[in-house]
């Protein structure tokens, strides 16, 4: 039969054990009236199970009013599918004779044939057993209720107060053998901080988990954390932006949307810096964002985060972002995480930023704190949710938090943020340790912080050492000035070059003129050189004409054209 309990049902492999008796045994203010009491509303509002609730400690009217901050809307539901019967015993009655429950039980099952209820509650058991007073008397008729539940076929939870620490008073141990499924309800204080846990004592024909679970009461009702991931996790392929142009860069584009990202680092490394940046983004991109932060007020966080350039009020103003701020007193880890669940769930919300996850420690209250945290990675996962967490390192560089040393196992991606200290300054280093299934670098990169925004450096190195700060400013300085003589010295080689390329073509081009006029005399030369041959050879014939010779006349030589 299933709860409806969130996280509780998955304990037991759908729910408890149908037509059969459940106990439900925890001290004071440990929740199982309201452990109880939701079982019935789910049946009626999910499944249309009407159901029944017996009261034997406290009024129908104050546990009706009591219930009205969960939203159930108690009176509706009593009209048709749930009943309250309020049995108490006024503390002055006496009880003469031989006492038995067969008048109330015939009085119920006649409310359970005209309701057709299949679920019913006796809350506060011990109180009327304590009427009785006599140890036979009471197993006889808790022998009673058994039976009349398993004929009527009615699924009933049964509510016992306990000792802490123990099942059931040494009265009532004979109710946990009764009973096919027992649950145990603590409420104990651990450290500082109050902590709820739940366990599954017994659990007659159903495979079900034995340890002991977180839960909490929230303003919806019972949530129990449940460890292990129970829905599968949404897988995509889209990259979303980190909000610092050469991070995502170094992660060949950004991470994928649906991972989770820690983001370590020492006190003062900029760990709320990157967290600020990827939620800005991820507000401009119109995803619907929460910021949950442990250390500072709404209004300090968007002040400190404007100094850098990150501006978070106007998507505050919008509504597509949501900061809750939480000192770690108010309330214990394990409330705090079904809250936030709540609010991702109400608001759709796509992008999370918690900072830091180490605060769910709360004073060393809570030692399950990465269990917490992998629960809600869990959840967020199966919903395509995008993470940063943040979490603080201790005193030794590299050495994690005594309640983080399991975070950086279940993150996708692994920023870690660090200091390099020189020549009396202190610089922000960047590196990536890890990010599953991106091609990202593998460089130190230096964080540069400044009010017109958050980004990374140039890798600058000098004998095999990346630098940064003044020492990278002054070397940089240096380099810059052998640059800027390199270049002169080769502005100055360059004029002379081409000075003496201009010498060298001035000198060419004279040449050439003298080798043009010489040719030019050396025809000329020729030309009058033929000229006066033939002219000697004219007269040799005109002679020859004249004194009519009979030899043959002599011929010119051939003229060769000028030029």
């Amino acid at each position: 039969m299933p709860t409806g309990i969130n996280g509780f049902d998955e304990l037991l492999g759908g729910g408890l054990p149908r037509h059969r008796t459940t106990l439900v045994v925890g001290g004071a203010g440990s929740g199982k009236t309201l452990f109880a009491l939701e079982t019935l509303v789910n049946g009626a509002r999910r499944w249309n199970e009407p159901g029944i609730f017996i009261a034997f400690e406290e009024s129908a009217r104050r546990i009706i009013a009591n219930s009205a901050s969960l939203g159930w809307d108690l009176p509706r539901l009593t009209q048709k599918r749930l009943f309250f019967l309020d049995a108490r015993l006024p503390h002055t009655a006496i009880v003469g004779g031989e006492f038995d429950l067969q008048g109330l039980l015939s009085s119920v099952e006649a409310k359970q044939k005209a309701l057709g209820a299949t679920r019913v509650v006796f809350d506060g058991i011990d109180v009327l057993l304590s009427f009785m007073n006599d140890p036979t008397v009471e197993r006889r008729e808790m022998y009673r209720l058994s039976e009349w539940l398993a004929d009527l076929k009615l699924t009933g939870v049964v509510t016992c107060k306990s000792e802490v620490g123990e099942l059931l008073l040494p009265r009532y141990r004979y109710l946990e053998y009764l009973a096919d499924c027992v649950v145990q309800l603590q409420h104990k204080a651990v450290g500082a901080m109050p902590q709820r846990l739940l366990r599954i004592a017994k659990c007659r024909g159903l495979p079900h988990a034995t340890g002991e679970v977180p839960f909490a009461l929230t303003r919806r009702g019972v949530a129990v954390m449940r460890y292990g991931q129970s829905q599968p996790a949404v897988v995509s392929t889209e990259k979303i932006s980190t909000g610092i142009a050469r991070l995502d860069s170094m992660l060949s584009g950004g991470v994928f949307r649906g991972s989770a990202v820690l983001v370590s680092g020492s006190s003062g490394t900029a760990k709320s810096t990157l967290a600020g940046s990827f939620i800005e983004a991820a507000a401009k991109r119109g995803d619907p964002s929460l910021y949950v932060t442990f250390d500072e007020s709404a209004p300090q966080l968007v002040r400190n985060l404007s100094s850098v350039g990150i501006s978070l009020a106007p998507h505050l103003k919008s509504g597509v972002l949501e900061i809750s701020a939480k000192h770690r007193v108010e309330v214990s880890p394990v409330e705090y995480v079904a809250r936030i669940v709540e609010l991702i769930e109400a608001r759709g919300v796509r992008c999370l930023v918690l900072d830091p996850v180490s605060a769910f420690a709360g004073f060393g209250a809570i030692p399950l704190a990465e269990e917490l945290v992998g629960h809600l990675l869990d959840f967020t996962r199966a919903r395509g949710v995008t993470v940063v967490y943040t979490t603080l390192l201790g005193l030794g560089e590299g050495v994690l938090d005594e309640t983080a040393r399991g975070l950086p196992t279940v993150a996708d991606t692994w920023i870690h943020l660090s200091y390099v200290v020189r020549n009396g300054e202190r610089n922000r280093a960047l590196t990536i340790v890890k990010s599953r299934g991106v091609g990202h670098s593998n460089q130190v990169r230096e964080l540069v912080l400044s009010s017109r925004g958050v980004t990374l450096a140039d890798v600058y190195s000098a004998g095999g050492e990346v630098l940064m700060g003044t020492m990278r400013w002054q070397k940089e300085a240096e380099d810059k000035q052998v640059l800027a003589l390199k270049h002169r010295d080769a502005g100055r080689k360059q004029r002379e070059a081409r000075l003496a390329v201009a010498e060298t073509s001035a000198r060419i081009a004279t040449l050439a003129h003298e080798l043009a006029g010489r040719e030019e005399a050396v025809r000329e030369f020729s030309q009058d050189a033929v000229t006066a041959a033939t002219h000697l050879v004219d007269r040799s014939n005109d002679e020859r004409r004249l004194r009519r010779s009979d030899t043959v006349a002599v011929r010119a030589p051939a003229r060769k054209p000028r030029g």
